[in-house]
């Protein structure tokens, strides 16, 4: 799992804006819904990625405080709104955890092109 700072990254795509991929949720975003949809159903960001905000938030690799009693969840889900709280908003983060299930959460796989030596 990519940690908090790389979801960061990758979401943003090098552009600020509200959610991944634009300032229109509608447009990048599966929201407000009872279930989650197929993947890359609306634009990718900046970088290619799909469904970086909605459809499914994801885990971060770090916790949520020092107490070590949560993760990370970014990205909103399919079930998430954007009134009167915008959960799709990219700089929202949530805290889960570890052991919370739900269909409204998944993770994104993230990898080092570090080349370790033999």
């Amino acid at each position: 799992m990519p940690t908090e700072k790389e979801w960061e990254y990758a979401a943003a795509g090098g552009a600020a804006t509200t959610y991944s991929g634009g300032n229109n949720a509608s447009k990048v975003a599966i929201y407000n819904r009872k279930k989650p949809d197929n993947v890359a159903r609306r634009s990718p960001n900046q970088y290619g990625l799909y469904d970086m905000t909605g459809n499914v938030a994801e885990w971060c690799d770090d916790w949520y405080d020092s107490a070590q009693t949560g993760k990370v969840v970014r990205g909103g889900a399919y079930n998430s709104t954007i009134n009167p709280i915008n959960e799709l908003d990219m700089s929202l983060r949530r805290k889960e955890r570890p052991e919370s299930r739900s269909p409204a959460i998944g993770f994104r796989v993230a990898w080092s092109k570090k080349i370790l030596s033999p």
